[in-house]
């Protein structure tokens, strides 16, 4: 297992990524909605790992939902940091992260382009339950 940690600029949020290969062997998606655009979204999830995500404030989560508004998009008011999304499917709580709020975002050194418009609801939560990362929040 490999453990990556990161979390937002002001401590609010903090990440701990538990991978189950190497961060190379990953490849990190690149979204081309505006949203991930304006902050150069680059995403890994890994179904073999687990996320842990603590929260210190909840009053400073800004859950921004886009679109089908299946998933709490991690912003932190405050400063700004972006952690990736998190949302219930059905196989459980589930992560995407954002390499950039790791501490160690280089690591990734592969990345693919990816586009999910057209997505029933049905089709994204199945496809979230087989690829993100389960997850874990603590709020306090």
């Amino acid at each position: 297992m490999h453990i990556l940690t990161g979390g937002c600029r002001c401590g609010n949020f903090t990440v701990t990524l538990t991978l189950s290969k190497a961060p190379g062997e990953f490849v990190a998606r690149e979204c081309g909605c505006s949203f991930c655009v304006s902050r150069k979204g680059r995403h890994v999830s890994d179904p073999a790992g687990s996320v842990a995500i603590a929260v210190k404030d909840e009053s400073l989560w800004n859950k921004h939902r886009f679109g089908t508004g299946t998933c709490d998009f991690m912003i932190c008011t405050k400063c700004d940091g972006y952690m990736g999304a998190v949302g219930e499917t059905p196989a459980g709580l589930r992560a995407v992260i954002s390499v950039w709020c790791l501490d160690t975002p280089d690591v990734f050194t592969k990345t693919a382009p990816s586009d999910f418009e057209g997505e029933n609801v049905e089709s994204r939560l199945a496809r979230r339950a087989r690829n993100w990362t389960p997850a874990a929040v603590k709020i306090g």
